[in-house]
């Protein structure tokens, strides 16, 4: 098994080789040659769709040492089925684990660009997805992912790739609620989007799609009140025993709901169970946006708790402050406006000057 500090370890080590990449140069590498290497890399493919559909932990040392043989067979090879996705994932991998989202992109771009070259319809879905979800918001707006990952829906029908096909769908509708579809719209394409996994018979993908279909239920029918128990409600239809990934969306989307509608305290539970799943996942969609709602809700109980715990909010907002920030510079229309949003709180619960918390709110 491999430990987190060793994969950051190789990632580092493996940069110079990546950096300046084009597509001339990784296709002229010599094909995979080794005596069934070219199965050992469809297993190591399939056994990180597992991984990562299940919700793999960045303890398992059993991932790491998949995603690590993986990476040493195709750095310095090429496989035309395989390379754009193993650059697409590398990219992502650069962004999760070191917070290095300028490389990330790069490499994510020669992933595509790789897939475009090689022409190979069957493997366009996938590598799509990943370059959709994990990597182009990095740089460009949230926006510019939803008509690529419609058209990598499409490709995956049209290819009997009906787990990426599926996935595509889904996330789709998940940034689009993200960046503000209007709610209609998306109560019109998730019903699109039910009828056309069930005609693909995609079940892993069902429980997201409920818990979105909810929340958009609930905010389009209480947009005008408040209720108490509008948390209630999301519990009712999406229980929470899911995969860690599940697990992951049910815990954010329900933390929304709870600081949009002001039930703070427990909006504050949700926050000690999001870091936990944080601590030991890492999803490229949510974490950031998770970030934003957990320094909300906590900033927003800053005065009801004793000393001891306003230290320690103060350490997890600046933490996630952090993070956010570097976001921000590397993709401004995504991030900036939640980093100078949780600021202007940051900064009003510390009785800050006034001028300057209202730049925040003003920037945000």
């Amino acid at each position: 098994p491999l430990s987190t500090e060793q994969w950051q370890q190789i990632l580092f080590q493996i940069k110079p080789n990546l950096a300046g990449k084009s597509v001339e140069d990784v296709m002229q590498f010599e094909r995979l040659t080794q005596t069934d290497s070219e199965k050992i890399v469809e297993i190591l493919y399939r056994v990180q769709l597992a991984y990562g559909e299940a919700g793999y932990s960045l303890d398992d040392g059993h991932y790491l040492s998949a995603i690590s043989k993986r990476t040493s067979l195709l750095l310095n090879h090429f496989y035309p089925d395989y390379s754009p996705d193993f650059y697409c994932h590398v990219g992502s991998a650069y962004s999760m684990i070191l917070q290095d989202h300028e490389f990330a992109y790069e490499v994510g771009c020669l992933a595509i660009q790789l897939m475009e070259t090689v022409d190979l319809k069957k493997i366009n879905s996938g590598v799509s997805k990943t370059f959709n979800i994990s990597i182009r918001p990095l740089k460009e707006p949230l926006s510019a992912s939803l008509d690529p990952l419609l058209e990598a829906h499409q490709m995956g029908i049209e290819t009997g790739d009906f787990y990426n096909a599926g996935r595509c769908a889904i996330s789709r509708c998940q940034i689009a609620f993200m960046c503000g579809k209007d709610l209609n719209w998306l109560k019109r394409e998730l019903s699109t989007l039910k009828l056309s996994l069930k005609k693909i018979d995609y079940v892993i993908g069902s429980p997201q799609v409920e818990m979105l279909t909810k929340i958009v239920k609930i905010l389009m029918e209480e947009s005008l009140s408040m209720s108490s128990n509008i948390v209630d409600q999301y519990e009712r239809v999406t229980g929470p025993e899911y995969r860690y990934n599940d697990n992951i969306f049910y815990n954010y989307q329900k933390l929304m709901l709870q600081y949009l509608f002001e039930e703070y305290e427990a909006a504050r539970e949700t926050v000690f169970e999001m870091t936990i799943l944080m601590k030991n996942s890492k999803n490229a969609l949510v974490d950031p946006l998770a970030n934003c709602y957990m320094s909300l809700a906590l900033l927003a109980v800053y005065g009801q708790v004793p000393e001891a715990e306003r230290e320690e909010i103060h350490t997890q907002v600046d933490d996630n402050q952090e993070m956010l920030e570097k976001l921000a510079r590397s993709a401004p229309p995504n991030y900036l406006h939640k980093h100078h949003l949780v600021e202007a709180e940051r900064m009003r619960v510390l009785d800050d000057e006034h001028d300057t918390i209202m730049h925040h709110y003003d920037q945000a």
